[in-house]
């Protein structure tokens, strides 16, 4: 009687799995089917001098962050532009820990300009902190030197922030060793390793953003021909199209600045002459275009 109970299980085994495989199946096609679609245009992102609030230096900082704009540009996804000279010299008391600018200048510039993005960000102070390792009797205390850099992604028409990322790393010693150390040691260290590594980190969930946002932009006339903000920079080609949004209704946020909270879909267009960094296009489908109004890539 045992031996048939064994074998009537080893039997069934093979059905129990079926639904296990089936599931299976089902997970990674429900995964596929609904994968964030991916924009094929590259975001033109305006990247602003790295705030420094560890005392780095600006010949750091500067290294830092055109550091942070190559590995940008590597992604694929984006080509990248430095702040203007003036406006990265007037410098910004308004921006807070986390490096959300509140220069209503630099925003209204790179919108101005056809940026799709702002990125900022900030190194943080070194931070020290002592705490107990090891097993007992062979526990000692150790210095953990802390320094955090926080990134953000801000869209540039809008000044919503797509995404805020704080990486941190550290250099840990005992600290019977520290008294010995050149305190520039830290500094160093911190410069030349620490830091390139922690922007490293940055750039994955960036690459996300940039690849999954949909590329806007906007109709600059529509007088005869439609010249939209989208050029070969971005990777336009001829036949690719724009779904046109004109602006709906209207709300004043604080500071006096107002913001369209909804678009209503006025039309579908194909580019038709590709220039550098702007492009004509041509209706294929409603009317009444106009300069100002809203285009999203169809991908």
């Amino acid at each position: 009687m045992e031996y048939i109970m064994k074998k009537t299980y080893l039997y069934l085994i093979p059905f129990l799995c079926i639904p296990l495989l089936l599931c299976g199946c089902g997970t990674l096609s429900f995964e596929k089917r609904f994968q964030e679609p991916k924009s094929s245009l590259k975001k033109r992102v305006m990247i602003t001098p790295l705030w420094d609030r560890a005392g780095l230096g600006n010949e750091t900082t500067e290294r830092l962050t055109e550091l942070l704009a190559e590995w940008i540009y590597a992604t694929g996804h984006a080509i990248t532009f430095k702040v203007p000279e003036d406006l990265a010299a007037e410098g910004n008391p308004k921006v807070p820990t986390f490096g959300i600018p509140g220069n209503k200048k630099l925003l209204a510039y790179a919108s101005e300009h056809r940026m799709n993005m702002v990125l900022t960000g900030t190194v943080g102070p070194v931070e020290k902190e002592e705490k107990r390792k090891g097993i007992w009797p062979f526990r000692k205390t150790i210095a953990s030197y802390q320094i955090s850099v926080t990134i953000n992604l801000i869209e540039a028409d809008s000044g919503t922030v797509l995404l805020t990322n704080v990486e941190t790393d550290s250099l840990e010693m005992d600290v019977e060793e520290e008294e010995f150390v050149d305190k520039n040691w830290f500094l160093q260290e911190f410069k030349q390793n620490l830091l390139p590594k922690i922007l490293k980190r940055c750039i994955k969930p960036m690459k996300g953003i940039l690849s999954r946002e949909p590329w806007k932009g906007v109709i600059l006339s529509a007088d005869g021909y439609i010249q939209i903000s989208a050029g070969k920079d971005v990777g336009v080609t001829p036949g690719h199209q724009f779904i046109v949004y004109a602006p709906g209704k209207v709300v004043e946020a604080k500071g006096g600045r107002m913001f369209h909270i909804s678009w209503e879909k006025t039309g579908k267009i194909q580019v038709t002459q590709v220039g550098e960094t702007t492009s004509f296009a041509e209706p294929i489908s409603g009317r009444r275009f106009h300069a100002g109004q809203k285009i999203v890539s169809i991908d």
